[in-house]
């Protein structure tokens, strides 16, 4: 009787070792499981990992009472933003804010915060694209529901309007001299620009080559009288003896081989 006993005794706890050792493996199986599931989401492709999804983006949105709110959204790499919208047919109503993002888990749809805390629109992030969507992150429905898309600037000089903040190593229009705004865009089908020196609208040629290097040529102005003159024809002058630039995001740079910059710009994009 002891003998059989004993023998049972022995046959349970060997066979209580087996299944503590099937339990472990199948516990380390699932754990490695789990790790690699979120190793391969963690590393799967998706528009946060995927794309080259910082810059500005621009479009005009839907409006009620309006032509359509003309709205920029700049994202940068270190997750921050600045939102620019402005309604057509209502002169003087712009509407500014800055904040950060944030990704969803999946990596595909960013939200919008302003430094109040106050959350913005969720957009969900595709090819050179925002898309803005509901708060849950669904698709915006009804007739206009595809024009709630904005599109990336695409990089380079040419197609947008800048604003020139800085002349000769001068601020501009912090002294009141200046009586227009002073700009220019580059086209770049006619290859010509366009623009005003601050009293004159200007026009010309211009010609891009490798290393950055700048030609204008032709540069000519209309000839109204304006007070204050020396800033436009400083400019004008200016024009004539830029042969590079330099770009940096938002604000283009003008120079003179390797001297100190001759005029500094930023672009705008609601106007």
């Amino acid at each position: 009787m002891k003998t059989n006993v004993l023998l049972i005794g022995c046959v349970s706890l060997l066979l209580g070792v087996a299944a503590c050792k099937t339990r472990s493996a199948n516990e380390a199986q699932q754990a490695g499981t789990s790790s690699a599931a979120t190793k391969t989401a963690e590393g799967a492709d998706n528009s946060k990992t995927s794309l080259d999804w910082a810059g500005m983006y621009t479009g005009s949105l839907p409006c009620l009472d309006c032509e359509g709110i003309e709205t920029s959204v700049l994202l940068k790499k270190d997750s921050t933003f600045e939102l620019n919208t402005k309604y057509r047919g209502k002169p003087g109503i712009l509407f500014a804010s800055k904040g950060s993002f944030s990704w969803d888990e999946d990596g595909g749809r960013i939200t919008l915060k302003d430094t109040r805390g106050s959350k913005l629109p969720v957009y969900q992030v595709g090819e050179n694209t925002l898309t803005q969507v509901d708060m849950n992150g669904k698709p915006l429905s009804g007739n206009n529901a595809q024009r709630y898309v904005l599109t990336k600037v695409e990089a380079g000089i040419t197609g947008k309007y800048w604003k020139l903040t800085e002349l000769n190593g001068k601020k501009i229009g912090a002294d009141g001299k200046v009586s227009k705004e002073i700009h220019m865009t580059l086209k770049p089908i006619q290859q010509s620009v366009t623009g005003n020196a601050a009293c004159n609208s200007f026009f010309g040629s211009y010609e891009l080559k490798e290393g950055n290097r700048i030609h204008f040529s032709g540069i000519a102005s209309t000839k109204m009288a304006c007070p204050n003159l020396e800033t436009e024809t400083e400019f004008l002058n200016m024009l004539g003896i830029a042969d590079n630039y330099s770009i940096l995001e938002d604000t283009l740079i003008l120079n003179k081989a390797k001297m100190a910059p001759l005029a500094r710009f930023e672009v705008v994009y609601l106007r």
